[in-house]
Parts: structure tokens; C-alpha cells; sequence
């Protein structure tokens, strides 16, 4: 009787991953109540403007994360063609005049009207790939060795969606479709041969849109020696290793830093909120971050090996995969250990449509280890098992 009380007492894979989320959530809220605040003076007269619709994402986030509670995660393979063919359009749409909205260099969003946000397709493109990946490979995992029946039609709707993010551009999006995918096919028993196809293949993608495009070929110069032009493509890079050195242990205290200045530092609410995070909390207190992923991606992974069918075995590992490779792309970028790519980090920085897609996910992901699989398929998926 007294292993089965602390049995009951102890905390389960999705407790833990709970815990992280919510803890990153509201750490998020707080960091970028200081991170956004001069930027939005700056550009809206107000301090809080990011904050407030941050607060609203958030809010909204936790009700659709109730909604899809109540979803058995099978039911989702239902949802699967239907949100693909969405997805697609959408990654289509941003590149239409009138439709498309774009912030900087890349084609990123859809511009709804007031009061609406605008959209960015390729958070949700992300869900939706591990979505039809683990449908996929499920119902291909007989054949999955094979070049004509398992590769091809994972090659096929995986190339095309990173294709069409790519050409926004956003290579960061790109890469992290890329290993999601690359990590799916890998744990459903995918031939290694076609794994390095996949990943020569993404390459190539990258390495063409990078030529073509020169402010992505600064950045690679830039990471190998951001020195060689301080005040050009190396700044960034030596403003956010600078903003990070001057935390040191115990920070400079919340609202203190000096980096989130515009011209210091880009997007101080969004991918260089780290930086910002690290400069006025210190070592002692970002170190927090960085072990939540950590626990996240330990915790999540369990859920995945503990987990019976293959269809929630693959969605978890997609969920954790790119929730947490996305974190630490986003940190090692900030560090200068990984080439700039514009990617937010989880639950921390500012956005939407990142922050409503990764709350559904993680939902998803709690709801495998507590739904019983009382699922009886939908035929009209059959249509979503793309053969050659």
C-alpha cells in the first residue's frame, strides 16, 4: 500500500512537461515585459504593446489547450488531410500580393485585417508535418525500408512543405522541418541511405537559397569570424555575445539592460530575447531556461518510448523534437555557436502564431499518455498515403 501512494504521488512524464511549459510561459511573460518595452515605445508610444497581445496569445493558447484536451490524439489522423491541404495553401498565400504580408527580408506571414494578427503559416506547418508523418509512417511501417513505398512518399510532402519555406525565405523554419522530419523517418525504421539522401537533398536546398540570396551568405560568413567587420555582418552577432558577457552570473537586474535598445540588437522581443534575458537576469537565473528544455526533451521522449502505438510513439517524438531542437538552435544561436537564423524561442518570445501552435502540440502530447485508444480510423485518410 505505501508503494502505491507514492506511486500515485509521483510525477509522470506529462506533469513534468506541464510544469515546464507553464513555467517557461509565464518566465516569458515577465522577460518580455522588459525585453519589448522600448521597442514599443519606439514604434507604438506605448510600453506594453507587445506584452499586452502577448498576454492575449497566451490566454487564448490556454483555452484552445483545453479545447484539445477533450481530443483523443487519433482523432487527429481524421483532421490530417484537411489541415494539410490548408497548410499548403497557406505556405502558397504568403507569396500572393494583397494576401502575403512581409516584415524585413522574408514572406513569411498573411495579413489579415483588423482586428485579426496576422498569420505565419510555417509554425503551423510544423504541427501539421509531424501530424501527417506519424499517420504515414504508421501505416507504411511494413514497407518503410523501401525506396518506392516508404521513402518517396515521405520525401515527397516533406520537400514540397520545406521547399515552399524556404523560398520565403526562412532557413531557420527550413532547418527545423528538416530534422523533425529527418528524426521521424530515422525512429520509424527508415533506411539510413535514404536518411542522408533527405539531409544531402535539404542541404543542396539550403545551400542554393543561401547563394542567391546574400544577406544569408553574410551570416554565414559572419558566424565563421564575426570580426572581420565589426560594424557590418559580425555586429549582431558581437552585440548579442557582448549583452550576454555583460549578465554575467547575476545579471544586471530586470529592466536594466542596455541592448534592448533599437540598432543593438534585432527583434529584443522576439529571436534575440535570450540575449536580452541573459544581460539583466545573469547565468544564475537563464540557466533555468535552458534545464526546463532539458526536462522537457527527457520527459517527452520517455512519453514516447512508453507510449504502445506507433501513430503516438511518431508524434511525440516529432512534438519534443521540434519544440526542443528549436529551443536550442534559437540559445546557440544567441551564443554564436550556430549560424544566425531567425527563429523564436519557445514560449519566451513574442509571437502568435508560435505560441498558439506550440501550446496545441504540447496538448497533444499530454494527451497520449492519457487517452485510451478507443479510435476507429477515418477512410478518407487513405487518400493521404501518397504512393508513386
Amino acid at each position: 500500500m505505501y508503494n502505491q501512494d507514492m506511486q500515485s504521488q509521483k510525477l509522470l512524464p506529462q506533469h513534468w512537461v506541464t510544469i515546464m511549459v507553464f513555467g517557461l510561459a509565464i518566465m516569458g511573460i515577465a522577460i518580455l515585459s522588459s525585453a519589448s518595452a522600448i521597442l514599443a515605445h519606439a514604434h507604438f508610444g506605448e510600453n506594453d504593446f507587445y506584452l499586452w497581445r502577448q498576454i492575449i496569445n497566451l490566454f487564448i493558447g490556454i483555452i484552445i489547450f483545453m479545447v484539445v484536451r477533450n481530443i483523443h490524439y487519433k482523432r487527429w489522423i481524421d483532421y490530417t488531410p484537411i489541415l494539410l491541404l490548408i497548410t499548403l495553401a497557406s505556405l502558397v498565400a504568403v507569396f500572393i500580393p494583397g494576401i502575403g504580408a512581409d516584415y524585413g527580408t522574408a514572406k513569411s506571414w498573411i495579413d489579415l485585417p483588423n482586428p485579426f494578427p496576422n498569420v505565419q503559416p510555417s509554425e503551423y506547418a510544423k504541427l501539421v508535418l509531424v501530424m501527417y508523418l506519424s499517420f504515414l509512417f504508421e501505416r507504411k511501417q511494413a514497407v518503410i525500408k523501401d525506396f518506392k513505398e516508404g521513402y518517396l512518399p515521405f520525401a515527397l510532402v516533406t520537400g514540397i512543405i520545406c521547399l515552399m519555406v524556404a523560398l520565403q525565405p526562412d532557413f531557420g523554419t527550413t532547418l527545423i522541418l528538416a530534422v523533425i522530419a529527418g528524426t521521424m523517418f530515422f525512429i520509424a525504421g527508415g533506411n539510413l541511405i535514404h536518411t542522408f539522401l533527405s539531409l544531402l537533398g535539404v542541404g543542396l536546398m539550403g545551400f542554393v537559397v543561401a547563394v542567391n540570396k546574400q544577406y544569408i551568405y553574410d551570416r554565414f560568413t559572419a558566424f565563421i569570424n564575426p570580426f572581420a567587420d565589426e560594424l557590418g555582418t559580425g555586429y549582431h552577432i558581437i552585440q548579442s555575445l557582448t549583452a550576454v558577457g555583460s549578465g554575467g552570473f547575476w545579471g544586471q537586474g530586470f529592466g536594466q539592460s542596455r541592448f534592448k535598445y533599437e540598432g543593438y540588437l534585432p527583434e529584443a522581443q522576439g529571436d534575440s530575447i535570450f540575449a536580452i534575458a541573459a544581460e539583466e537576469l545573469g547565468f544564475i537565473r537563464v540557466i533555468f531556461i535552458i534545464i526546463a528544455f532539458v526536462v522537457i526533451a527527457w520527459q517527452g521522449y520517455t512519453i514516447a518510448e512508453k507510449t504502445e502505438d506507433n501513430y503516438g510513439k511518431y508524434m511525440a517524438v516529432g512534438i519534443t523534437t521540434w519544440i526542443t531542437f528549436q529551443a536550442f538552435i534559437n540559445i546557440m544561436v544567441t551564443l554564436s555557436l550556430f549560424p544566425t537564423t531567425g527563429v523564436p524561442l519557445p514560449f519566451i518570445s513574442y509571437g502568435g502564431s508560435a505560441m498558439l501552435a506550440n501550446l496545441i502540440a504540447i496538448e497533444i502530447l499530454l494527451n497520449i499518455t492519457s487517452s485510451r485508444d478507443i479510435y476507429r480510423g477515418n477512410p478518407l485518410c487513405r487518400i493521404m498515403i501518397v504512393s508513386p
